[in-house]
Protein backbone atom coordinates (compact mmCIF):
# COMPACT_ATOMS: atom_id res chain seq x y z
CA UNK A 1 0.00 0.00 0.00
CA UNK A 2 2.76 2.27 0.65
CA UNK A 3 4.54 1.77 -2.17
CA UNK A 4 1.33 2.70 -4.50
CA UNK A 5 0.51 5.23 -2.32
CA UNK A 6 4.25 7.19 -2.79
CA UNK A 7 4.43 6.47 -6.96
CA UNK A 8 0.70 8.39 -6.77
CA UNK A 9 2.07 10.89 -4.69
CA UNK A 10 5.00 11.76 -7.48
CA UNK A 11 2.27 11.34 -9.99
CA UNK A 12 0.54 14.13 -8.51
CA UNK A 13 3.76 16.33 -7.72
CA UNK A 14 4.90 16.15 -11.43
CA UNK A 15 1.38 16.56 -12.55
CA UNK A 16 1.27 20.07 -10.32
CA UNK A 17 4.69 21.44 -12.51
CA UNK A 18 2.39 19.94 -15.67
CA UNK A 19 -0.69 21.87 -15.01
CA UNK A 20 0.89 25.01 -14.52
CA UNK A 21 2.28 24.95 -18.09
CA UNK A 22 -1.41 24.93 -19.10
CA UNK A 23 -2.83 27.36 -16.32
CA UNK A 24 0.25 29.14 -15.01
CA UNK A 25 -2.26 32.00 -13.46
CA UNK A 26 -4.11 29.10 -11.60
CA UNK A 27 -1.90 27.19 -9.06
CA UNK A 28 -2.87 23.63 -8.74
CA UNK A 29 -2.23 23.88 -4.73
CA UNK A 30 -4.83 22.21 -2.30
CA UNK A 31 -6.58 20.85 -6.00
CA UNK A 32 -7.79 17.35 -6.69
CA UNK A 33 -6.06 14.99 -9.58
CA UNK A 34 -9.85 15.38 -10.55
CA UNK A 35 -9.90 18.88 -10.59
CA UNK A 36 -6.42 19.03 -12.55
CA UNK A 37 -7.95 16.62 -15.46
CA UNK A 38 -10.67 18.69 -15.41
CA UNK A 39 -9.05 21.42 -16.18
CA UNK A 40 -6.87 19.43 -19.38
CA UNK A 41 -10.52 18.20 -20.50
CA UNK A 42 -11.40 22.09 -20.42
CA UNK A 43 -8.67 23.30 -22.35
CA UNK A 44 -8.58 20.25 -24.99
CA UNK A 45 -12.00 20.95 -25.72
CA UNK A 46 -11.19 24.97 -26.17
CA UNK A 47 -7.82 23.73 -28.29
CA UNK A 48 -10.72 21.45 -30.46
CA UNK A 49 -13.34 24.47 -31.03
CA UNK A 50 -10.62 27.10 -31.94
CA UNK A 51 -8.54 24.66 -34.17
CA UNK A 52 -5.49 24.82 -31.88
CA UNK A 53 -5.20 28.14 -31.29
CA UNK A 54 -4.90 27.28 -27.23
CA UNK A 55 -1.91 24.77 -26.57
CA UNK A 56 -3.18 22.27 -24.45
CA UNK A 57 -2.00 18.91 -23.09
CA UNK A 58 -1.61 15.70 -25.34
CA UNK A 59 -5.01 13.63 -24.89
CA UNK A 60 -2.83 10.89 -24.77
CA UNK A 61 -0.75 11.59 -21.70
CA UNK A 62 -4.48 13.16 -19.89
CA UNK A 63 -6.38 9.49 -20.49
CA UNK A 64 -3.46 7.90 -18.98
CA UNK A 65 -4.03 10.07 -15.64
CA UNK A 66 -7.41 9.38 -16.04
CA UNK A 67 -7.26 6.18 -16.09
CA UNK A 68 -4.59 6.00 -12.94
CA UNK A 69 -7.13 8.40 -11.05
CA UNK A 70 -9.79 6.02 -11.93
CA UNK A 71 -8.39 2.57 -11.58
CA UNK A 72 -5.22 2.79 -9.43
CA UNK A 73 -5.67 5.91 -6.81
CA UNK A 74 -9.14 6.41 -6.01
CA UNK A 75 -9.43 2.60 -5.12
CA UNK A 76 -5.93 2.86 -3.47
CA UNK A 77 -7.20 5.39 -0.96
CA UNK A 78 -9.86 2.97 0.08
CA UNK A 79 -8.75 1.59 3.68
CA UNK A 80 -9.83 -1.66 2.88
CA UNK A 81 -8.37 -1.93 -0.58
CA UNK A 82 -4.50 -3.37 -0.11
CA UNK A 83 -2.87 -4.32 -3.54
CA UNK A 84 -0.75 -6.96 -4.03
CA UNK A 85 2.47 -6.88 -5.37
CA UNK A 86 1.73 -7.62 -9.14
CA UNK A 87 -0.62 -4.42 -8.61
CA UNK A 88 1.99 -1.95 -7.02
CA UNK A 89 4.66 -2.80 -9.76
CA UNK A 90 1.98 -2.59 -12.82
CA UNK A 91 1.25 1.07 -10.98
CA UNK A 92 4.60 2.01 -10.79
CA UNK A 93 5.59 1.33 -14.33
CA UNK A 94 2.23 3.42 -14.91
CA UNK A 95 3.24 6.17 -12.59
CA UNK A 96 7.11 5.89 -14.42
CA UNK A 97 5.41 6.23 -17.61
CA UNK A 98 3.26 9.12 -16.70
CA UNK A 99 5.69 11.08 -15.30
CA UNK A 100 8.62 10.49 -18.06
CA UNK A 101 6.02 11.88 -20.70
CA UNK A 102 5.06 14.73 -18.49
CA UNK A 103 8.15 15.77 -17.78
CA UNK A 104 8.75 16.03 -21.49
CA UNK A 105 6.11 18.53 -21.79
CA UNK A 106 7.89 20.48 -18.99
CA UNK A 107 11.12 20.34 -20.47
CA UNK A 108 10.03 21.24 -23.90
CA UNK A 109 8.00 24.05 -22.35
CA UNK A 110 10.84 25.52 -21.23
CA UNK A 111 13.58 24.71 -23.94
CA UNK A 112 15.47 28.12 -23.80
CA UNK A 113 16.29 26.86 -20.00
CA UNK A 114 16.59 23.00 -20.76
CA UNK A 115 16.70 21.60 -24.05
CA UNK A 116 16.67 17.85 -24.85
CA UNK A 117 19.80 16.61 -26.01
CA UNK A 118 20.20 15.53 -30.09
CA UNK A 119 19.00 12.22 -29.64
CA UNK A 120 16.51 13.43 -27.60
CA UNK A 121 17.27 11.43 -24.18
CA UNK A 122 15.23 13.49 -21.74
CA UNK A 123 17.21 11.87 -18.85
CA UNK A 124 20.42 13.70 -21.00
CA UNK A 125 18.98 17.40 -20.67
CA UNK A 126 20.03 19.72 -18.30
CA UNK A 127 17.16 20.27 -15.30
CA UNK A 128 16.11 23.67 -15.36
CA UNK A 129 16.40 25.78 -11.61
Amino acid sequence: VAAAFHVMRAVESVMDRYHAIYFPQRPPKHRTFGDILADFDRIQLASTQHAGSQPAPPERITRHLDQMRSFDRNPIIHPRETPSLDDAMMLFSSGQNAIVAMARGIVAASAPLAAPSQDNNLLAAPIAP
